[in-house]
């Protein structure tokens, strides 16, 4: 029995990657696609994009295309566009069937991925967290401070079937309330999602075992600031790949790591599993996965520092005080609607 975690070389990258030349000067842009089609019931999503400048974090949307999973024994599931180039469906994909992805765009082209399996998964048990004090001298020899919350994963199983090639997905909310700021409008609550870029690609493999295999992993830190002024909540995916689309993420792993950090919108870096019947380049992926899942909400009295919440407390409010608070929509990403693991 295995655990690895990978680390890439830049080697690798060089070996087995080849450039793409993403022109987006021209009407030559690429088709991205981003899709993902878990064994959960839950909605899952496949996003249709253009690829766009490296500086240039505007998504331009593929609309309007024909969007069906389809399994070989001939069952189609329908995706609906719910928000522009964002395609979902209230579905699962069921183990001992095979899925593929087809796109039919406005054009007339035909997007296809090829065929997968359903890989099993791996259960994860919880979420612990702890918080760290760091103190460090800047360039102009300043005593400086750097408080930050770590969230750790742990995971369990009897024994392991089926050699298991696995990426921890993360998303991440906060909450934010208004103050009252007219007797005409009362003050809402609003859940700002996936405010931060990954800080990494975390990749996790499990060899076949007949023995008990456990494991707990650092996955995330934040540094303690005014989204953990109120709630802040991490829901962990562990998602569980056929060997091909392992492989492309093993691949955007090294240009991660290569950079440093994720300058572009993933997954616009890399061709991947999708042919066009035009011949064309399309990149991205889509991919059928096992899931499985662990959440994990922080409040202020979970760790040492105190942290007072973006629009102040009761009765004494930030000065002076910031539009959000009367319109806590005006954050980028926010919604009035909660995710699915948070109380009611």
């Amino acid at each position: 029995m295995r655990v690895s975690i990978y680390c890439l070389s830049i080697l690798f990258l060089f070996s087995c990657l080849d450039p793409i030349d993403l022109n987006t000067e021209t009407e030559d842009r690429k088709v991205v696609v981003d899709g993902t089609f878990t064994d959960v019931l839950e909605e899952q999503v496949i996003n249709l994009t253009y690829s766009t400048f490296v500086e240039n974090q505007v998504i331009s949307s593929v609309t309007g295309a024909d969007v069906i999973v389809e399994s070989e024994n001939g069952e189609e599931i329908q995706f609906v566009e719910t928000a522009p180039g964002e395609y979902t469906s209230m579905a699962k994909a069921t183990r001992g069937n095979r899925y593929r992805m087809k796109a039919v765009l406005m054009t007339g082209r035909v997007l296809t991925s090829n065929y997968q399996n359903v890989p099993k998964s791996f259960p994860l048990d919880s979420i612990a967290i702890s918080d760290s004090l760091t103190v460090y001298f800047d360039e102009d020899g300043k005593r400086r401070t750097f408080n930050a919350v770590h969230f750790q994963v742990f995971g369990s199983a009897d024994n392991i079937e089926e050699d298991l090639l696995m990426r921890f997905d993360l998303e991440t909310t906060y909450r934010v309330s208004e103050v009252v700021c007219s007797p005409f409008n009362p003050p809402s609550t609003c859940y700002i999602y996936n405010d931060e870029r990954p800080q990494s690609i975390q990749l996790l493999n499990i060899d076949k075992s007949d023995r008990p295999i456990s494991f707990n992993q650092y996955i995330y830190f934040r540094a303690i600031d005014f989204p953990f002024g109120e709630v802040y909540g991490l829901d962990v995916g562990l998602l569980s790949y056929n060997f091909e689309e392992y492989d492309y993420w093993k691949n955007l792993k090294a240009l991660f790591d290569q950079n440093g950090d994720i300058t572009d919108i993933l997954p616009g870096r890399l061709l991947g599993n999708i042919e066009s019947d035009t011949g064309d380049d399309v990149l991205g992926q889509f991919a059928v996965v096992g899931k499985s899942r662990s959440t994990k909400l922080v409040r202020n009295s979970d760790f040492s520092r105190h942290q007072n919440p973006f629009c102040g407390v009761a009765g004494i409010p930030p000065y002076p005080l910031p539009d959000e608070c009367c319109n806590c929509l005006l954050f980028p990403n926010a919604s009035y609607v909660k995710p699915d693991y948070w109380p009611q």
